[in-house]
């Protein structure tokens, strides 16, 4: 497998890096790599120094592993990252890339170091915001006020939150990279930077209204690695979810340290992480395919339609068939 190494950073600088080691051409916020090895294509913007707004979309002709290396000594940043297509924090290469509608939305500091797994001749496509600390220091946004102070110079203050990206999110990742290449930069970039808003938006909301609060970062990149591949395992099955008890046992952790680090991460326990990742699933199929209920609902692991449309209204106040007569109406 090849493996491509970053240091962590801007985007810009990424971009930079990227060129160093693939070559490719950058003009006017688009950078492309046309080879045998790699396509890819960058649309960069930076709205503000230390606050930029990507989209980014991978084909590699071979696996490749991605590797992002913290940086404690640099500018940090805070990064966030919007799947489309692909998961981008797996554990390992799955033979079923396509098993998620999309894959996840994840937040970190550029301290961690992380990964990303890429699958031969897989589309992968994301949104990227990184956001300079200085601007996130300044009062008037009152981040600290309630998300805490994720950049402590402490020992062991590196943080990762990881969540499903709803349908909302979905919606508007499917608007972003449906924006027309052929308009002016001045047309493109505000519906980017609205579009990339409007997703932090959500991310924020889901975060602040998560019943586990963030008290401790005591977490390092091994933690979030090793996390990275209970969640795959969670997730490798619709229809079982694992024991907290099976999941220590076979990842080395005490229920207890495993309990607390996946509610700091995943702002939840295992059993409602799996049962939301569905639901969240359920929810894209329903606004998107045309297709029946029960269906959707074997799909996403539930053994009856009518405990799936129960544990669906529980969570969003609304039932199955209203979301896709909602939705699929504007399919036709």
């Amino acid at each position: 497998m090849k493996v491509l190494n970053f240091k962590e950073g801007s985007m810009r600088g990424l971009i930079d890096q990227l060129q160093e080691l693939v070559g490719g051409n950058y003009h006017k916020q688009l950078f492309t790599v046309n080879s045998k090895y790699l396509k890819c294509k960058i649309r960069y913007f930076q709205l503000h120094p230390g606050l930029e707004v990507s989209t980014n979309s991978y084909t590699f002709d071979e696996d490749t592993k991605i590797v992002f290396k913290g940086d404690k000594e640099s500018q940090r940043y805070l990064c966030f990252r919007f799947s489309y297509t692909g998961d981008l924090v797996k554990s390992k290469i799955s033979e079923q890339p396509e098993l998620s509608p999309s894959g996840g939305m994840i937040a970190y500091d550029t301290t961690v170091s992380t990964e990303i797994l890429i699958k031969k001749g897989f589309h992968y496509q994301w949104v990227g915001v990184r956001i300079k600390r200085n601007i996130l220091e300044n009062e008037e946004h009152l981040f600290k006020e309630f998300l805490g102070d994720f950049f402590s110079n402490d020992k062991g203050q590196e943080w990762l939150i990881y969540d499903n990206i709803p349908l909302e999110t979905h919606v508007l990742l499917k608007d972003t990279f449906a924006i027309d290449e052929t308009k002016p930069n001045l047309v493109i970039n505000p519906l980017l930077v609205a579009k990339a808003s409007e997703m932090l938006s959500i991310f924020y909301d889901r975060i602040l209204s998560r019943s586990h609060k963030i008290t401790s970062k005591n977490l390092h990149s091994e933690d979030f690695e090793q996390l990275m591949k209970v969640k795959d395992y969670i997730l490798s099955s619709l229809d079982y979810v694992p024991s907290l008890e099976e999941l220590a046992e076979m990842y080395g952790y005490s229920v207890s340290k495993l309990r607390r680090d996946f509610q700091q991460v995943f702002g939840t326990s295992v059993i409602k992480f799996h049962l939301n990742y569905r639901l969240e699933r359920a929810k894209i199929l329903l606004a998107s395919e045309a297709n029946n209920i029960q269906n959707i609902s074997r799909m996403c692991g539930f053994k009856s339609s009518s405990k799936f449309s129960f544990y669906f209204k529980k969570k969003y106040g609304i039932t199955p068939k209203e979301v896709a007569k909602r939705y699929q109406s504007n399919l036709l």
